[in-house]
């Protein structure tokens, strides 16, 4: 049996309560009322009977209009300041946010919630206008690069030598603008993403020993050697879009590691969990590289780092995410991020 709204009722017993109190008012008060309605000749002879109701006529309406008052300022006029900065919204004025307060809950918890709306709007307005001078930032640069030493092709009075490294630089800034639109793609292409399709049961571990595996000239180039600890290990998970996250937290590592040292990788599972841990030797990081890290386009200025564009991380944070999993990053004598993964989906 469903259960009676407790405020309904509360509104019964108000109601209840105000007309009661209108009619023992006008019980008591009655006599004095009519003597004073006869004084002014507004009424001569009427029945004992209608005094009452004469009465309780004049208090209905003094009450009435205080109600109306109350009504007027605790619900109409927070109500119109709702309507006009929800109008504003529509024109993408999001900082119409309302001040003013009601001691109605539901009205109140409405200005509460729209408040609340009107920060993520902000929010999210800043991060798109970041996102796209960020973006019109990082593809502009390798396009200049490009541009700059095609023209210097054209000169027929360069060295072989010369020739020979403008044609690897444009080699170079192509690929990184290449790996720039991918990434962006694949940006867009997850952040669209809300539930994971064509998940399947596969070895975890051989999956990043691959992409082990795919990194092994890289890691030859700074002499880094690549620890690797794992028992075999299922997972139910969107194979290709996992192994993405693999390839960038590897890359990652390698990108900022000293040279001559070591990546750590572990793998274990515990309570229905899978724990992943990719530690390197590398610069301590600060407190805004912590707190950032894993945003947009964001940099780590780093003596050991090559060029990058800032949304490996990003990609694999939010592949992550979509996995109901979580990624941590400690930065305690080594750089570890450790990804927290259900078994099963």
């Amino acid at each position: 049996m469903k259960k009676a709204n407790p405020n309904f009722l509360k509104q019964i017993l108000i109601f209840t309560s105000i007309t009661f109190a209108i009619f023992f008012l006008a019980h008591l008060t009655h006599p004095v009322v009519g003597l004073f309605l006869r004084k002014l000749g507004i009424i001569r002879h009427r029945p004992a009977w209608s005094y009452p109701l004469i009465t309780f006529a004049a208090f209905s309406i003094i009450i009435g209009f205080f109600i109306a008052l109350f009504v007027s300022i605790s619900i109409v006029r927070p109500i119109k300041e709702l309507i006009n900065s929800i109008n504003k919204v529509a024109t993408g004025d999001f900082q119409s946010k309302i001040d003013i307060s009601s001691k109605i809950s539901y009205i109140q918890k409405a200005i509460s919630s729209f408040n609340i709306m009107l920060d993520e709007l902000n929010s999210n307005e800043v991060l798109k206008v970041d996102f796209i001078n960020n973006f019109s930032h990082e593809f502009k640069t390798p396009i200049n690069s490009i541009q700059g030493f095609a023209k210097h092709l054209k000169d027929s009075n360069i060295s072989e030598k010369n020739q020979q490294e403008y044609i690897d630089i444009i080699i170079y800034e192509s690929q990184r603008l290449s790996t720039l639109a991918n990434n962006v793609l694949n940006l867009s292409k997850i952040e669209n993403t809300v539930i994971l399709n064509n998940k399947s049961k596969f070895n975890l571990s051989e999956q990043i020993r691959e992409v082990v595996i795919m990194l092994y000239e890289k890691c030859s180039a700074k002499n880094v050697d690549i620890n690797f600890d794992a028992p075999e290990l299922y997972i139910v998970a969107q194979k290709e879009l996992l192994k993405q996250v693999w390839i960038n937290l590897l890359d990652n590592a390698l990108k900022f590691c000293y040279e001559n040292t070591e990546i750590n990788i572990t793998v274990k599972d515990k309570n229905t969990k899978i724990y992943v841990s990719i530690s390197n030797y590398a610069d301590p990081l600060s407190e805004a590289d912590r707190l950032h890290i894993f945003d947009r386009f964001y940099q780590i200025n780093n003596a050991q780092a090559t060029t990058g564009n800032g949304l490996g991380l990003t990609i694999a944070k939010k592949i992550i995410d979509l996995h109901h999993g979580n990624i941590y990053l400690s930065s305690v004598n080594k750089i570890t991020f450790e990804i927290i993964l259900p078994l099963a989906q």
